[in-house]
């Protein structure tokens, strides 16, 4: 391997770890500052990541953020650890005030993963475990960050996407998740009735980033028979004032 091939490889794992390390999206030149790099290298060098599918590149905003293949390696677990660590004592204190199962999700396109998951002795064990990916229009979570994403950027993601049906509940009409969008987008939270779990209710708040839009989405989950859609009020208020304390946490600056 000749010396320049080193040189890019270097560059290459130098951006890709300043970026795993983020806790938000970061624009190119924000990427460039961080890893010493000329701008016009830094763009090379992303534009073929975002190729790759290693890195993910926000159509509406420009922001670079880790790609699902960082993921399925491993290193996006890195990525979300220092987000996880520093709120999973406000996640485990709400679903124990609630005996709900608590869960935070990560949005990427039209599909989130897992990061986080509480139960508790008396909550409904169901999966999904962390780590795993959901079509976000068939839950709360994924629903309650799409409403805070740009719309433009949302509905180019989904024009043609197939809205794969879980259960008799779930949205399969793109009017009718877009629809569905401007209600939690005017109310600040999504319900999930049975859409991705039969028999299971889930009412989610999104987490708005510095930039404006939602990343994360923290979420209350239960046996319908329990929580009725008249009884995720409370919860979707207990959400809210979690979701307040979190951002204090992950976007304070040291």
């Amino acid at each position: 391997m000749s010396r320049y091939e080193n040189r890019s490889v270097d560059r290459i794992f130098t951006i890709v770890e300043f970026i795993n390390t983020a806790l938000e999206p970061l624009g190119l030149s924000e990427i460039a500052r961080g890893t010493g790099l000329h701008r016009a290298t830094t763009y090379r060098f992303l534009s073929v990541l975002e190729e790759k599918g290693y890195v993910y590149k926000d159509p509406a905003s420009g922001a670079y953020s880790v790609g699902q293949k960082l993921f399925h390696l491993g290193t996006l677990q890195v990525r979300t650890a220092t987000v996880i660590h520093r709120v999973r004592p406000l996640v485990r204190r709400l679903a124990y005030s609630t005996d709900m199962t608590a869960t935070i999700g990560m949005i990427q396109g039209t599909q989130i993963v897992i990061c986080e998951k509480v139960e508790t002795p008396r909550s409904q064990k169901t999966f999904p475990l962390p780590g795993t990916w959901l079509d976000a229009h068939a839950t709360a979570l994924g629903k309650a960050i799409l409403a805070f994403r740009p719309q433009d950027e949302v509905r180019e993601a989904y024009r043609r996407h197939r809205l794969h049906s879980y259960t008799g509940n779930t949205i399969t009409s793109q009017d009718a998740l877009f629809t569905n969008l401007e209600i939690i987008r005017r109310e600040g939270h999504a319900y999930d009735f049975g859409e991705m779990i039969a028999a299971t209710h889930c009412v989610a708040v999104p987490m708005i980033n510095s930039r404006g839009f939602a990343l994360y989405a923290l979420s209350l989950s239960g046996p319908n028979r329990r929580y009725p859609k008249a009884k995720l009020a409370e919860p979707a208020v207990l959400l809210k004032q979690t979701i307040s304390e979190m951002r204090k946490l992950i976007f304070a600056r040291p």
